[in-house]
């Protein structure tokens, strides 16, 4: 779990870092997205200053694959996706198919995820020598599962022909989801945070 939990952190300390310094971010839009991996302000101000060094001198944008990984992992919203592929001269059309297929994957992605979630959920909960805290994790793992097959939902749903007003309902739904994941995420590292220290006090103190 702690494996998974700094793989997840290690992989979004890279996007944020490519976003920042293709200057996709604003400083403050990076320390944001930093903290609520979550990372503590003052690291996260200690990474954007390693970044601002030679920043200026970068002038290009994240790459068609990169800006794909971006969309599957909810960073990018469809709008900025399809403004990034344009930079890269593709035609309407094969930015339509492109943003098409990369729904679809996501959706089937987090369909898998919330599946793979659920069993852990229910592996951990029959589990004999199972805690309070693995069972606390397994369900947060699962609700933060739910709300990205929600958010893949309604990315599908978005479609071109919908009303303004269409689209900024789907876009606050999926910013509200968003909130969620965050919030989420910050009981998981409370719950790891509460579990260690918990270990700290009852070890021997030292001679």
């Amino acid at each position: 779990d702690l494996s998974r939990a700094n793989r997840y952190a290690s992989e979004r300390i890279a996007q944020v870092k490519t976003l920042y310094r293709g200057k996709r971010l604003t400083r403050t839009e990076a320390h944001t997205q930093l903290t609520n991996i979550p990372i503590p302000s003052a690291e996260a101000d200690q990474y954007l200053e390693l970044w601002d060094v030679g920043r200026e001198a970068l002038v290009g944008r994240p790459s068609k694959t990169e800006l794909r990984r971006f969309f599957l992992q909810n960073i990018l919203e469809e709008s900025e996706f399809r403004t990034e592929l344009a930079g890269h001269h593709l035609s309407a059309t094969y930015i339509d198919w492109y943003i098409e297929d990369a729904k679809i994957h996501l959706l089937e992605a987090m369909h898998k995820e919330q599946e793979r979630v659920q069993k852990e959920e229910e592996r951990v909960r029959k589990s004999r020598i199972t805690t309070d805290r693995d069972k606390m994790l397994a369900h947060l793992d699962v609700l933060i599962a739910e709300a990205n097959v929600s958010i893949a939902d309604i990315k599908l749903s978005m479609i071109v022909g919908m009303s303004e007003d269409e689209v900024d309902q789907a876009k606050a739904l999926i910013q509200a989801f968003k909130v969620l994941i965050a919030q989420l995420r910050e009981q998981k590292a409370l719950v790891r945070i509460e579990y260690y220290e918990g270990v700290r006090e009852r070890m021997p103190p030292r001679k």
